[in-house]
């Protein structure tokens, strides 16, 4: 999945596009794609001191990474950072299998009781579950920041480090996990607020 951005949202970067796969370091975040140059990395915001990714869990071959731009607070829990390497437009959905994205799901259509899945890189989490609320908040144990437009889920079992990984459909893109509520529930950022709120847009191409 990628992402394009628009010059006047994100001023402190230059970039032209994002995508959902590869692996910050030492966390289970969203990647991006682009020409050499304009790609970037698309996380938790939460997820700070992030300073280079790599493409499989267990690679040895890391890329710098740089510039960050993020918000986390009353839309959600996203960040986004430039990076000098080419990815692809696919995801993770096990550890050895990948997805392309066509779609990304808008607000109109994330409702209590849908399915959807996500892949967890640093736990290898694979699993598919409920939505409970689709419209909530999440308070870091981190941070102590309250996120907003949270959807909520029932437990995935995800750790520390799992935060950033992409949530997702059939082809679709959800959002990006931002973590586990103290009950267990799991909880997830919108990403086409990743669109409104960075200035980026999604290339379904």
């Amino acid at each position: 999945m990628r992402f394009r951005a628009l010059a006047a949202a994100i001023a402190v970067v230059a970039i032209t596009t994002a995508i959902y796969m590869w692996t910050p370091l030492g966390r289970g975040g969203a990647g991006v794609d682009g020409p050499v140059g304009n790609t970037g990395v698309l996380t938790a915001a939460h997820c700070h001191g992030l300073d280079g990714y790599m493409h499989r869990w267990d690679s040895v071959t890391s890329h710098n990474m740089c510039c960050v731009v993020g918000h986390e607070g009353g839309s959600g829990d996203f960040e986004f950072h430039q990076v000098s390497t080419t990815t692809v437009n696919r995801i993770y959905i096990s550890w050895s299998s990948t997805m392309a994205i066509t779609s990304v799901q808008h607000n109109a259509g994330i409702d209590k009781d849908d399915w959807v899945c996500i892949w967890a890189r640093k736990s290898q989490t694979a699993v598919c579950v409920q939505i409970t609320n689709p419209d909530t908040t999440f308070t870091s144990n981190t941070t102590g920041i309250t996120a907003g437009r949270i959807v909520r889920t029932k437990p995935v079992g995800t750790v520390t480090g799992d935060s950033g990984s992409p949530w997702y459909t059939t082809n679709r893109a959800w959002g990006i996990h931002r973590g586990t509520y103290n009950n267990g529930d799991a909880g997830f950022s919108r990403a086409y607020l990743a669109e409104d709120v960075l200035g980026v847009t999604i290339d379904i191409s």
